[in-house]
């Protein structure tokens, strides 16, 4: 039997900056491994990191802690061979740390999604809405893929999507998330604007949630329906999804996983590089504005919704990748 090809996910996530860079890439090896040998690479992953990989089934590296992220780029690239393929996914591996991977002669692909520098890889993924290719300075062999048809989604969440849904009446059941970490607590600021409306919500919690005491304390002290989930499993996530037809959420994967299931989403910014999803959404009636929650009426574009989340995402990755 040939040998799979090797795919290494640099990537890191914390309580600080939050775990979405691991949940994209987790998502986007599990489009990949039927074909490649994938294996994640991370600084200080928290031992509940560690266990999710370990169940997960995938190879689980921890780079060296090195002050200067110029310096890691030589030391870890010491171990790469010509013929892997790197997936840096992270706002610290600029142009320098990229060239340090094009020298070894490996092939690189970098998830980005706010343009803050030059890119040398072969190619940018992008799966926000409303990227424009200017936006980015690129070599000329580098080719971008953007837009929500390369949306790094897990695949229960790429089973949902291809399922027809049809909201005909909205029921009380209302999902919170954003995001595994939260580090401000929005999730405190979005529970008290919603005090006044009536609902059950539905509040997820990660496991770099560092507020936890603290919201208890605030829904202890109100009379607000509220249930709350740790460190939910992907099925359980699309199960707990499906049964609340309105969903908050931040501008980020949490919320391209929900609108799989086709509800409605009202969005809460949280993060600066989340705007261009933000602005995407609701430019194209695909989603409202947290502000606007209290209102029933939402306008929501469900033909394009439909069209953008169509579940072929897995493909497209797959061909992406093989075509580099």
């Amino acid at each position: 039997m040939k040998e799979k090809a090797g795919i290494l996910f640099r990537v890191d996530g914390n309580s600080i900056i939050g775990l979405g860079h691991i949940i994209r890439c987790q998502a986007m090896a599990h489009m990949l491994k039927d074909t490649f040998e994938c294996t994640f690479h991370v600084r200080q992953p928290s031992p509940h990191l560690v266990n999710d990989f370990e169940k997960l089934g995938y190879k689980l590296n921890v780079v060296a802690d090195f002050d200067d992220i110029h310096v890691e780029a030589r030391e870890w690239s010491k171990q790469l061979n010509s013929t892997d393929i790197v997936v840096l996914d992270g706002y610290r591996f600029d142009t320098q740390y990229q060239q340090q991977i094009k020298d070894k002669g490996c092939k690189l692909v970098c998830i980005d999604d706010i343009h803050a520098y030059h890119f040398v890889a072969d190619a940018i993924i992008s799966h926000s809405g409303g990227i424009k290719e200017e936006w980015y300075s690129k070599e000329s062999y580098t080719r971008l893929y953007h837009g929500l048809k390369y949306a790094l989604l897990r695949p229960g969440f790429i089973a949902e999507a291809s399922q027809k849904r049809v909201l005909k009446t909205v029921n009380e059941h209302v999902f919170i998330c954003l995001g595994g970490a939260d580090p401000n607590n929005n999730t405190q600021l979005v529970l008290n604007n919603c005090m006044d409306i009536r609902a059950s919500y539905h509040l997820v919690l990660g496991s770099a949630f560092m507020h936890q005491e603290s919201v208890d304390r605030f829904i202890s002290s109100t009379q607000m329906d509220v249930k709350v989930y740790y460190n939910l499993s992907e099925m359980e996530m699309i199960k707990l999804m499906k049964k609340c037809d309105r969903a908050i959420c931040s501008p980020s994967s949490i919320s391209m996983e929900y609108l799989c299931i086709k509800g409605i989403l009202y969005l809460l910014l949280t993060a600066d590089n989340q705007q261009h999803l933000y602005n995407y959404y609701l430019e194209n009636n695909l989603a409202k504005d947290f502000n606007t929650f209290a209102d029933p009426n939402a306008d929501i574009n469900w033909t394009l919704l439909t069209q953008l989340f169509d579940g072929n995402q897995k493909e497209r990755i797959i061909e992406l990748i093989k075509s580099i």
